[in-house]
């Protein structure tokens, strides 16, 4: 962390370099105000279904996830060429199970000012059904 402040433009450019780079943009001017989550049911040929949602680590361990939320925030846009490769994956995954349909959801909450005790309220909609070729 110490260094990632450093006004040294090769180590900013090292760290980035090996996927450290140190980004305090999250925080100010203007932080994230919608937490942004990507799920998807998955329907298999026997009829059965399986929601299949995109890792997320504990707190302590947010950087081993940090690049999964940020292709979970560009796929829940809705750009139909990133989401049906976003399927595909995820088809891919399940492979022996026989996938016959992903469907791609945007889940989403305000995130409330600090200190506040209300829970979130989630808001959902899905946005993207991939239909396995026959």
């Amino acid at each position: 962390m110490v260094l990632g402040n450093l006004p040294i433009p090769w180590i900013t450019t090292a760290l980035g370099a090996v996927g450290l780079p140190q980004a305090w943009d999250v925080f100010a001017p203007d932080p994230f105000r919608t937490e942004i989550e990507l799920e998807a049911t998955v329907l298999f040929a026997d009829g059965t279904e399986e929601i299949w949602q995109s890792p997320r680590a504990a707190p302590a361990f947010a950087a081993l996830t940090y690049h999964w939320e940020l292709w979970s925030r560009a796929v829940v846009t809705g750009y139909p060429p990133l989401a049906e490769a976003t399927a595909r994956w995820i088809v891919e995954r399940y492979g022996v199970r026989h996938p016959v349909r992903v469907t791609l959801r945007r889940r989403w909450y305000d995130v409330l000012p600090p200190g506040s005790n209300r829970p979130p309220l989630w808001r959902e909609s899905d946005f993207y059904v991939y239909t396995v070729p026959s």
